[in-house]
């Protein structure tokens, strides 16, 4: 049996854990135990797509959208951080985020967001269809009506970051436990929280839950019911001689380069199957082809599934468990964990340790207050 005492334990390993692990590490004297039950980053994390889309998000203003521009904006300190600890790894790059109108309607609207970005500050560029053509080689003529760009979105390499900020929080004097699947959480009369697992004990001051989906059942341990389902998530690699240098969005379609593959996603289904399926193989080329038609015969490299965390509430839980201060809840994130990582990681410390919450209280609360 392993046993370990922590300030603060932090069940989750994906990037929201890891996240907030090494705010918290970041601390002065602050001892951080970071317990997740795989070995590679979590659950939705590693099979995530890595997009930051902020300037090319739908939504136009609001609390929301500031709360993720924020975060997103975070990624400058981050990323310096993290690769100087990773040298020759590069973490982050901006090949341009474009988003297609299939029709009149679809163009005006991209015509509007563009200003709206434009006056928010962004560098963006609206395109009619003749304009989308050469940007974008071997997009089928007549697939789109036109499209907008934007310069300034980010794109990820997800496993290469998760292992920066495991190898960071270590450095800063934190302990990463992998493959301890917590399977009892007590909360003592002292204000005190006890994990235990298959061959591990954790004592600590308090407790963050952030497991993506697997947190509903740790809460339910606690008495809490989270507002949160599974989204089952599936992409395709195919391989292909570097025709795409551009993220490309259309409806629910992403064609994301990486070198000499391109991802394409992604599916949903409420559930928590991690099997791929023939039919969301065939249905991710069929929308990439009506795109591009010779990617209907590219070569599958690869295809996996995600667990993404869905908040029923439609916005992310990062709230202190009703009765338990001790205990905060950091999850639901859906498809933007990567986005809203560094912003929550600082609003569960100030939950945890006290000062100033980045956003309002309300706008990451489980339930109204």
């Amino acid at each position: 049996m392993v046993a370990l005492t922590a300030d603060i334990a932090v069940l989750g390993g994906g990037v929201i854990g890891q996240a907030i692990a090494l705010e918290l590490a970041r601390q002065r004297g602050v001892r951080v135990a970071l317990v997740d039950a795989g070995n590679r980053g979590g659950e939705a994390s590693p099979a995530a797509a890595g997009l930051l889309p902020v300037a090319s998000s739908l939504t136009r203003a609001g609390a929301m959208w500031e709360a993720m521009r924020s975060s997103a904006g975070l990624y400058a300190e981050w990323l310096p951080d993290l690769e100087r600890a990773s040298p020759g790894v590069q973490l982050a790059s901006r090949p341009g985020f474009v988003r297609l109108a299939r029709n009149e309607e679809e163009g005006a609207a991209l015509f509007e967001l563009v200003e709206t970005r434009r006056g928010q500050g962004f560098r963006a560029e609206f395109l009619d269809a003749a304009a989308v053509r050469p940007l974008l080689s071997g997009i089928s003529p007549g697939a789109v009506a036109g499209g907008a760009v934007f310069w300034e979105d980010a794109l990820l390499d997800c496993r290469a970051l998760l292992a920066a900020l495991g190898a960071r929080i270590e450095a800063l004097g934190g302990v990463l436990v992998r493959g301890a699947e917590v399977a009892s959480i007590q909360v003592q009369p002292e204000r005190s929280v006890e994990l235990r697992g298959c061959g591990i004990r954790v004592s600590a001051g308090a407790a963050v839950l952030c497991a993506g989906w697997w947190s509903a059942k740790l809460a339910r341990q606690l008495g809490v019911r989270l507002p949160l389902r599974p989204a089952r998530g599936e992409m395709l690699a195919v391989r292909c001689a570097r025709f795409l240098r551009h993220v490309v969005a259309c409806e629910d379609t992403r064609l994301i380069p990486r070198g000499e593959e391109v991802w394409i996603g992604s599916t949903v289904e409420y559930r928590a199957d991690s099997v791929p399926t023939a039919a969301a193989r065939e249905d991710l080329l069929g929308r990439a082809a009506e795109l591009f038609p010779h990617l209907r015969d590219a070569e599958v490299r690869r295809q996996w599934v995600g667990i993404r965390p869905c908040s029923t509430i439609h916005r992310p839980i990062v709230d202190r468990v009703p009765g338990l201060p001790q205990v905060v809840v950091a999850t639901g994130h859906h498809r933007s964990g990567y986005l809203w990582a560094p912003i929550t990681a600082r609003h569960a410390t100030a939950l945890l340790l006290g000062g100033d919450l980045p956003v309002p209280a309300g706008l990451f609360a489980w339930r109204s207050r």
